[in-house]
């Protein structure tokens, strides 16, 4: 997601369904992100183009099945226990682990 739409994980993980999904349950064209989450407090918004809308879909549906929220103030991304996962989770998790050399 970050990758088509230069969004920082920060951000990213701050996103909710409502910011997502229309009434009518289809995926918004565009985002629009709150003020407090982004870098410099000031709002903005993303166009989602349709590849990322039909992953957006797809994942949403994937949540559903497992009994997630996917509606209204519910978080897009969650940890094991249902909670918003932070950022810091997210960047340990893509940071690069040195190989220890055998001794």
């Amino acid at each position: 997601m970050a990758a088509w739409t230069g969004l920082r994980v920060s951000e990213m993980v701050a996103l909710d369904w409502n910011q997502l999904i229309t009434d009518a349950g289809t995926v918004r064209h565009r985002v629009v992100l709150v003020a407090q989450h982004t870098k410099g407090g000031v709002g903005g918004s993303v166009v989602l183009p349709e590849r990322l809308r039909w992953k957006i879909t797809q994942y949403r549906t994937w949540c559903a099945r497992r009994g997630l929220p996917v509606d209204g103030d519910a978080p897009m991304f969650v940890s094991r226990n249902h909670r918003r996962i932070s950022a810091r989770r997210v960047l340990r998790g893509l940071r690069p682990r040195p190989v220890h050399p055998v001794r």
